[in-house]
């Protein structure tokens, strides 16, 4: 399975999480496993977890680059494709480079978002990395 193919399977854990707050993400991925025979990588496991766990932390590095928006007002896609990458900005800057967490973001936001998601995601996801000093 490729990178982005696992991203997308991180995705996948973050939405179907959104729509079930209540349950842990372990749930989910055993839930997935079982329902849609996800065979997760280590990847998989430890980004869809810590993303999770990290949440609160992540948004709080994107929602003050929201200009006019609030966070509760994006797409859940949207919303999960950022965390993901927010993410993979501030916890996997040695294993990934800046640009490749938002290439990779802005092309799944090209895939599952509206016309234009992409360039907002983009816009969101070079300020944070601006601050993390990544850029």
């Amino acid at each position: 399975m490729t990178r982005h193919e696992q991203r997308e399977q991180v995705l996948y854990l973050l939405f179907e999480q959104c729509f079930r707050p209540d349950e842990s993400m372990g749930d989910i991925i055993d839930a997935s496993i079982a329902a849609r025979e996800l065979e997760p990588t280590e990847y998989i496991l430890k980004t869809a977890r810590l993303t999770k766990a990290h949440e609160q932390e992540l948004d709080g590095l994107f929602e003050k680059h929201l200009t006019g928006w609030k966070k509760e007002r994006l797409p859940k896609i949207i919303l999960c494709i950022i965390r993901l990458s927010v993410y993979e900005l501030r916890y996997c800057g040695q294993e990934i480079p800046a640009a490749a967490a938002i290439n990779e973001a802005v092309e799944l936001a090209k895939t599952y978002g509206s016309d234009d998601d992409w360039s907002f995601v983009n816009g969101i996801l070079s300020s944070v990395a601006k601050d993390l000093g990544l850029s």
